[in-house]
């Protein structure tokens, strides 16, 4: 847990030294499933590095939850899964897919009718905003509203 609070103060102190106020993009490791368009400033504004947010912190096999990061491949968290016993409940279609891809896409590629899409088997969110603060968000906090809101952000 310690390199994933260094990484995420990275990137807070990437965003609180901003002195631009153009807009920024995300930096992934993994590939956009987007089209490029023409004239898109994604391909020349400001980074924000998420890079190396692509780590399995915690597998907590008693009550079978996974506590990782947006960047993980769900060809790696059903390989680590596995060795334990367990697997997602809901996996897409492709294995290069990111459970952060996976929330923001909405689960467009997979979706059961008796669990809903991945985001729907997601109970907490650890969520920086654009000014740098974390906001931790469940069913039942304060971030409630922002919770439910996460899917889909696409």
């Amino acid at each position: 847990m310690a390199a994933h609070e260094q990484k995420i103060n990275r990137i807070i102190k990437q965003l609180k030294e901003r002195k631009s106020m153009l807009p920024v993009s995300l930096k992934k490791k993994t590939i956009s499933h987007e089209v490029p368009k023409l004239n898109d400033r994604r391909h020349s504004d400001e980074k924000i590095d998420l890079s190396d947010l692509n780590k399995i912190l915690h597998i907590d096999t008693k009550k079978q939850i996974c506590i990782a990061e947006p960047g993980v491949t769900f060809i790696d968290l059903v390989t680590a899964t596995m060795k334990h016993g367990l697997v997602p409940i809901i996996v897409p279609e492709l294995k290069t897919i990111t459970i952060g891809g996976a929330v923001a896409g909405c689960s467009i590629e997979s979706m059961s009718y008796k669990y809903g899409g991945f985001h729907d088997t997601c109970i907490e969110y650890e969520i920086i905003t654009a000014k740098g603060d974390i906001l931790i968000c469940t069913p039942n906090n304060e971030n409630n509203l922002l919770f439910q809101m996460i899917h889909g952000t696409f």
